[in-house]
């Protein structure tokens, strides 16, 4: 089971994918990161954690985590 994070417009989700390896869910701090289609696309689950949205890196990251 393969989790991804990523900030930007990275092709390593859409390389994992391609490969066939087990990806479960892609993570992006970018609600506008092309990987988080791609992997939509895929039937992965795929959400945004914009740090704007919460009140701080810690709130943003333990809600990224659990949601992982």
């Amino acid at each position: 089971m393969i989790g991804v994070l990523l900030s930007g417009e990275r092709s390593n989700p859409q390389a994992l994918l391609d490969a066939g390896l087990p990806v479960s869910a892609v993570a992006s701090s970018r609600a506008r990161a092309r990987a988080l289609a791609r992997a939509a696309g895929a039937g992965v689950p795929a959400l945004a954690f914009p740090l704007e949205d919460f009140a701080d890196r810690a709130q943003r990251d333990a809600t990224m985590a659990n949601w992982l």
